[in-house]
């Protein structure tokens, strides 16, 4: 995310939309292929061929080159950097702007946003297997309907690329109703799980809605930090919604152990995105307030096939 970025600006959330889908597609291609591999090899060979897939991250990760815009951040983050030279305090030459990046009230609104989220995507993302096969289905039929969620998570992505990219559309309000489009059709979830059509229509669902949010996160951080410091900020706030993937499924755990049930792990999991999205909401009275970190004052290189 961070380096599409640095390589697009007026067409950013289109490349973002692309590179995303690629989720969906991995989600739809190995739900089916993981499953099998957990029949057939056990638990240990799936893990060996989890492993296996993620070292090639790796080889995708060094094809990325900085782009001329990553250069001159760089060169602007250095200047910045200078002008501070003669200060003999190195906490404030050298931290001072990446701590206000962290009390940016917009990128602390988008980090607390990541936070509920995250508990709540990944509560679900947990626990769905079991909850379908806990209402009378295989265990076929629940990596089928995870399957299905990543063709339409490559449609949701796509779609939401293609919007955002609008001259007059809001970032944040896409990223804020995703979050309560999902909310809802989580809540009413639990209510409909018992038959088959109703996983179906969760699923479509989630899978337009639940990682929209990512499509537009660079281009709605970037309305608070700018270009110099947008590595910083998602860096933050994904460091944040780990605290989130941790924090969910916990909650989730300790709360069917205590005796509930995994209809309320889903309900909680509604209420998470639904304050998720109210968190988002709160950023736009930030939005003008952009002199808290600084930026890039002059105009950047640009790439008009970009």
């Amino acid at each position: 995310m961070v380096v599409l970025g640095f390589n697009f600006k007026r067409r950013r959330n289109l490349a973002l939309g692309i590179a995303l889908s690629g989720v969906g597609a991995g989600i739809c291609a190995f739900a089916p292929l993981m499953q099998m591999a957990k029949d057939f090899y056990g638990y240990s060979g799936f893990f060996i061929c989890r492993a296996a897939m993620q070292i090639n991250l790796v080889t995708f990760g060094m094809l990325c080159f900085p782009s001329r815009l990553e250069n001159y951040s760089q060169t602007m983050r250095l200047r910045d950097s200078g002008r501070l030279h003669q200060d003999t305090n190195v906490f404030k030459r050298r931290v001072m702007p990446y701590v206000n990046v962290m009390f940016n009230k917009g990128i602390v609104c988008l980090c607390l946003s990541m936070f509920l989220f995250c508990a709540a995507s990944l509560l679900l993302l947990l626990h769905l297997p079991t909850y379908i096969t806990s209402k009378g289905f295989s265990e076929n039929q629940a990596a089928f309907l995870i399957s299905l969620s990543g063709v339409f998570t490559i449609v949701g992505r796509l779609l939401t690329g293609v919007v955002a990219n609008i001259s007059y559309m809001n970032e944040i309000i896409i990223y804020a109703c995703s979050m309560v489009i999902m909310s809802v059709a989580t809540i009413v979830y639990p209510f409909v799980s018992r038959h088959f059509v109703g996983h179906v229509m969760f699923i479509i669902f989630m899978g337009l809605f639940l990682g929209s949010s990512y499509v537009v996160l660079t281009t709605v951080a970037l309305k608070f930090v700018g270009i110099n410091y947008i590595a910083t900020a998602i860096g933050l706030i994904f460091m944040i919604g780990g605290v989130g993937e941790i924090t969910g499924p916990v909650i989730a755990g300790i709360l069917v152990d205590s005796g509930g049930t995994y209809d309320q792990s889903i309900i909680v999991a509604g209420v998470f995105l639904l304050m998720a999205a109210v968190c988002d909401s709160f950023s736009i009275c930030f939005v003008a307030k952009r002199t808290d970190v600084k930026t890039i004052s002059v105009k950047a290189p640009d790439d008009k096939n970009t």
